[in-house]
């Protein structure tokens, strides 16, 4: 599917060039916000995320296995400098901080029964233990280093 026969891009949203239905408006912004924070649209009796309809006007069709990642984290920033192609395992590698993160740095955590910061990372699936530390700043050190060892994206971890 050409999606650009459909839709008109203009810095990350879409505005449709057709009528794909009778309530249908030529020029009228394209989509819908879902639940979980990605904008989605409504097409040929489908729904569709807005993001990989952007991709694909500009790039070509996703290849299989292929995800596309929002760099920055923000779900409905669809402009497509944010937007990256990649496969699972580099997506894993661009998380935002899980939202019950207590250290503020992801993959550090309190291990109350050394009392001490302890800090890891998973890496193809498995979980690797970097330490303990006395203290948070050492085991946030830890981590980083292990992130750029393991070729992790510049934005893991940080907030959305």
């Amino acid at each position: 599917m050409d999606w650009n026969d459909v839709f008109e891009y203009r810095d990350g949203l879409l505005y449709w060039k057709i009528k794909t239905n009778r309530n249908m408006k030529i020029g009228r912004l394209a989509g819908s916000m879902a639940g979980n924070g990605y904008m989605q649209v409504h097409c040929f009796g489908k729904v569709r995320l807005m993001h990989r309809i952007i991709w694909e006007m500009h790039n070509g069709e996703i290849p299989e296995g292929m995800e596309i990642d929002h760099i920055n984290h923000i779900r409905d920033d669809n402009r497509i400098e944010n937007l990256r192609l990649v496969s699972r395992k580099q997506n894993a590698k661009n998380l935002s901080m899980r939202s019950d993160n207590t250290s503020n740095v992801v993959g550090v955590s309190w291990d109350n029964k050394s009392k001490k910061w302890y800090a890891k990372i998973a890496v193809n699936g498995k979980q690797i233990a970097l330490g303990r530390f006395s203290n948070l700043s050492m085991a946030a050190e830890c981590r980083k280093a292990a992130e750029e060892k393991y070729c992790f994206h510049k934005n893991h971890g940080a907030l959305k």
